[in-house]
């Protein structure tokens, strides 16, 4: 609107009124259904949405010419354009051109903020006057207002109705609720049906003429809260309700409402006067009905009074009687005229605690008000409430009050074993100490022991009160109840949740469980330390768990297990002057080395471990035998590496002088053996093709340790192995030791049989196969190419057998020739040797071989020698298919 009804901006002035009937003359310029009149200055939205709203059709029960018996309309809408209007449309018969079911709509532009400019949070319009609660104007008292007209106005300009008078008041409405019919409780139905309806929910449908209808909504407004009821749009009389949107649509008494219940909450009251039961309205849904209640047993005289004393302490957010609900309970446990029950105290401590839009000296007094009438009876959750409430209001003795009275009522819900409840924290400093000291004598207490799960309880209600635990007797707890619980399990079965949640949560808990687990036998703690228990420990420092987390550690993979031993050392190390329960005396010991790395005889953990000793270490006497046997068990090919790296390590370690006799033994004869084989890797092909180099290996070795000559005939393998030429391997395979030939024809067997074999190798072990650099006497030479069978000779230096075979078997008698490994190469027994390269090593695998390996290994070799390498391999496949054909066609 743009009228200037305002003065001073303090109060209205008056409303703008509107004419609207078909006409010969009005503000259209045309004859027809138009404004006649109206006050300058109303917006034109306005003026179209009044066109709209006001129209009127008389009902078709009724003839049209029986103007009088045609039903009155008293219409309001809230927001109309972004205005208030309330109308007042009434049947005028045949307009001026004779045409019949003409109107007249007299209507009312509320004074006042428009609704379209109300705060988007705020969409019903707040009070004209600050304080309203009953006494400022309502729409639906206007019925039968002596200022409504039917006629038209000469002028077209109309002036601000001031001061307009209200016949249907309250105490008309309070009597037409005591001679109505209608019981209380049916009452209460429609008005909580028509504040649903205001918020959202679905139109109420009166049937019932347009007067009964009126007073029926003067009722409810009269009930409601002002700003309610001027939320609450009506119309008395409508012939279409399907087309009208109000919240309360009234219909004659005699419409058919059967179709319209699924859209409408219909309500048929009985005439004036009768006593008649009609149909009841739908229950109020929730427990605002008892507000509802309430309002109707005040009646509309007495309503303003109980929304004057809901206004005090409302927050000024309120709309809805669900929302005036929680103000009525908790404004009735200070000002009510009874004790609120017990049901609905749960209600009034959710608003007391979020009441903070009232004023101190306010809450003040009603916190001592309640505490006076329902202190001793208040559950623990009001206490709760009401203590934020006190120091919020500074009330310091107040304040003591209730942090007693809650602080014992929550320690004796957790002594008595039920839901432990939150605090807030604990402002005086005699309260938090008192309390820290009853929670010490309840861990502490030698009666019945409190369990795990109410301890978590009292730990978070001492968290939230502020007040402390003493760490004393959180300890003697773990100690004393904890570790009685743990040590009590079966094996193999988890702890309670509650007992791991509160270990987990608490240092001091766990430290005094861990001293006391400690007393348990070795095996027992370990079997603990490698379920849950010990994983809880795991991430401590304390010294008293350093026991329960090696045993943890221990047990768990780890990806470097002899770092896992040294950070176990350094623990028990840094432990040791805190004189930790169960520490260990050493170290380093055997327990510690098996459950980390596993039985002695493994070279790469003992490699790994030696060289993360210290001298300050504080090792037991068995440490230096367990890596002592590791170098003492002779070595799988796959650990030979391993066991090089240990005899290095141990070759200048400071603990070698504790090594037991025969690691000792060991370690010399492989440092004796070291320079044998360097000499022998460093030799030319033409040295290592003669017999001195291979005779200073035996020499060396003969009197080492099993596990040295594994290693020494591994090595010397692995320099043969290295040698690219046929006649000088040939010559160093027929003068090597037969076990050094054994550990040779291991490793080409492995290399030939891998997923993707080496041709070149498979060519090189047959041409020294079939080389003539095998040793051999002179006048046993066979014809050059001949491939004939080596005689069988003693060279010289043979015969005898001067020097034992250390790598190996002993030397054969001259002349002796043998068809397996550890025969000495001379005469027959190189011819042994070269058949055992291609029978024994070459054949198994070649045999496998498809056509293009094998043909590689053909080209790699000389003509001749490729000519009799398919010789060969014709003779280890046998004939092909096509031979197998002649052979058959031949027989």
């Amino acid at each position: 609107m743009h009228v200037p009804i305002m003065e001073g901006g303090r109060g209205p002035m008056g409303f703008a009124q509107l004419y609207y009937t078909s006409c010969e003359r009005g503000l259209g310029g045309h004859a027809g259904y138009q404004f006649n009149a109206a006050t300058p200055g109303v917006d034109a939205r306005v003026l179209r949405e009044v066109e709209r709203f006001t129209a009127y059709e008389p009902p078709g029960s009724v003839p049209v010419e029986e103007v009088s018996a045609h039903p009155v309309s008293l219409s309001y809408a809230p927001d109309l354009g972004g205005a208030r209007v309330v109308s007042r449309v009434v049947s005028s018969g045949a307009d001026p051109s004779g045409r019949p079911g003409n109107y007249f709509a007299h209507s009312l532009v509320w004074p006042g903020a428009d609704a379209g400019t109300a705060d988007a949070e705020d969409p019903v319009p707040r009070p004209v006057a600050t304080g309203d609660t009953g006494t400022a104007l309502l729409p639906a008292e206007l019925w039968e207002a002596g200022f409504w007209t039917q006629v038209p106005s000469p002028d077209p300009d109309l002036p601000l109705l001031r001061s307009p008078s209200a016949p249907l008041d309250r105490a008309r409405t309070g009597e037409w609720q005591r001679s109505c019919g209608v019981r209380p409780s049916e009452v209460a139905r429609l008005l909580g049906a028509v504040d649903a309806a205001v918020e959202g929910g679905r139109p109420v449908l009166v049937a019932a003429d347009s007067a009964a209808v009126a007073h029926w909504i003067a009722l409810v407004s009269h009930l409601l809260s002002p700003d309610r009821a001027r939320a609450m749009g009506f119309t008395t009389y409508c012939a279409r309700p399907g087309e009208v949107f109000t919240h309360v649509v009234g219909v004659p008494a005699g419409t058919d409402t059967d179709g319209l219940r699924d859209r409408f909450v219909v309500f048929r009251p009985p005439r004036h006067g009768d006593t008649g039961d009609g149909a009841r309205l739908p229950e109020i849904a929730g427990p605002h009905r008892e507000l509802a209640h309430a309002l109707v047993a005040a009646g509309p005289e007495q309503a303003p009074d109980l929304w004057r004393r809901l206004a005090r302490y409302g927050s000024g957010q309120e709309r809805s009687l669900a929302d005036w609900w929680p103000v009525l309970v908790a404004s009735s446990m200070v000002e009510g005229p009874g004790r609120v029950p017990p049901e609905q105290w749960q209600t009034a401590r959710r608003w007391w605690a979020g009441a903070t839009w009232l004023p101190q000296p306010a809450l003040a007094e009603a916190l001592s008000r309640l505490l006076d009438l329902y202190g001793s009876d208040l559950p623990p959750e009001a206490l709760q409430d009401l203590w934020a409430l006190a120091h919020r209001t500074g009330s310091a003795d107040q304040a003591d009050r209730l942090e007693s009275e809650g602080a014992l009522r929550s320690l004796r819900s957790v002594v008595e074993g039920e839901k432990a409840l939150g605090t807030v924290p604990l402002r005086s400093a005699r309260a938090r100490e008192a309390a820290r000291e009853q929670v010490g004598a309840l861990l502490e207490g030698e009666g019945p022991r409190v369990c795990p799960d109410r301890v978590l309880a009292l730990l978070g209600w001492a968290w939230d009160a502020r007040c402390g635990v003493p760490e004393r007797s959180l300890e003697r707890y773990g100690a004393r109840v904890v570790a009685a619980l743990i040590s009590e399990l079966p094996d193999g079965s988890d702890p309670d949740p509650s007992v791991a949640a509160l270990v987990r949560a608490r240092a001091e808990v766990r430290r005094g469980m861990v001293g006391a687990l400690a007393q348990l036998p070795r095996e027992r703690l370990a079997r603990l330390a490698s379920g849950p228990v010990g994983a809880w420990t795991v991430r401590d420092r304390d010294p008293a768990g350093v026991v329960l987390r090696e045993l943890h550690r221990a047990s768990s993979p780890h990806p470097d297990p002899a770092g896992l031993v040294r950070e176990l050392m350094d623990a028990r190390r840094e432990a040791r002057p805190h004189a930790s329960p169960g520490l260990p005396e050493h170290d380093l010991d055997v327990e510690l080395l098996g459950r980390v790395l596993g039985p002695a005889g493994a070279p790469g953990p003992a490699e790994r471990t030696l060289v993360r000793l210290w001298r300050c270490d504080l090792l037991a006497p068995g440490v230096a035998g367990w890596i002592g046997d590791a170098l003492t068990s002779v070595p799988w090919p796959e650990r030979l590496r391993a066991w090089h790296r240990l005899a290095a390590a141990l070759s200048g370690h400071w603990l070698r002088p504790r090594l037991p006799v025969e690691a000792a033994r060991a370690l010399e004869g492989w440092e004796g053996a070291r320079p044998a084989l360097r000499s022998l890797a460093r030799a030319s092909d033409e040295e290592i093709a003669q017999e001195g180099p291979w005779r200073v290996l035996r020499e060396c070795s003969a009197r080492a340790h099993p596990a040295v000559r594994e290693a020494v005939r591994r090595r010397a393998a692995e320099t043969l192995l290295a040698r690219r030429d046929p006649g000088t391997l040939a010559g160093a395979l027929g003068r090597c030791p037969a076990t050094v030939l054994d550990a040779y024809t291991d490793r080409v067997g492995q290399a030939l049989a891998e997923d993707d074999p080496d041709p070149v190798l498979a060519a090189l072990v047959f041409a020294a196969a079939r080389s003539h650099a095998w040793p051999r006497r002179p006048e046993d030479r066979a014809p050059a190419g001949s491939g004939a069978a080596w005689s069988a000779a003693p060279e010289p230096g043979d015969a005898g057998g001067s020097v034992p075979d250390a790598l190996g078997a002993a030397p054969l008698p001259p002349g002796t020739a043998s068809c397996v490994p550890g025969v000495r190469a001379t005469g027959a027994a190189a011819a042994v040797r070269a058949e055992l390269l291609t029978d024994d090593v070459l054949a198994p695998a070649l045999s496998t071989w498809g056509r293009r390996r094998t043909n590689t290994v053909r080209r790699r070799l000389p003509a001749p020698l490729a000519a009799e390498f398919d010789v060969w391999l014709r003779g280890v496949r046998g004939p092909g298919p096509l031979g197998r054909l002649w052979e058959g066609w031949g027989r």
